[in-house]
């Protein structure tokens, strides 16, 4: 897919531009856009929930549910959380890409995560 970086404007294509639309999806709360009230995911109300088990677990499944909804480029096989320091996380994504021929198709992506409690 080939689309344009959302900070430069430039022309982006492959994983980078995945990872923006990603990230667009995953952190646009459900019912903030206008003429799409149901974009979006669920993933902006657990990022004050303390991180325990069951938050995770409820954040894999916000994660799984709007990808398969908004991004069918990707076919999810997993993600899981990476904790920094000082409380920054990342939300990594594996999966494989739907454009791309099979032996090339599996990518990892990294999406850091708002503070976490």
């Amino acid at each position: 897919m080939i689309g344009l970086d959302a900070a430069t404007g430039r022309a982006i294509d492959g994983d980078e531009w995945l990872a923006q639309a990603a990230a667009d999806v995953l952190f646009t709360p459900i019912g903030t856009r206008v003429m799409r009230r149901d974009y979006g995911s669920a993933v902006p109300s657990l990022l004050d929930q303390p991180l325990n088990e069951a938050t995770a677990l409820h954040l894999y499944a916000a994660t799984a549910d709007a990808l398969r909804r908004w991004l069918p480029q990707l076919n999810l096989t997993r993600c899981h959380l990476e904790l920094g320091e000082a409380g920054k996380a990342a939300l990594v994504i594996e999966g494989r890409r739907a454009d791309a021929p099979q032996p090339n198709s599996f990518t990892r992506l990294t999406l850091p995560l708002p503070r976490l409690n």
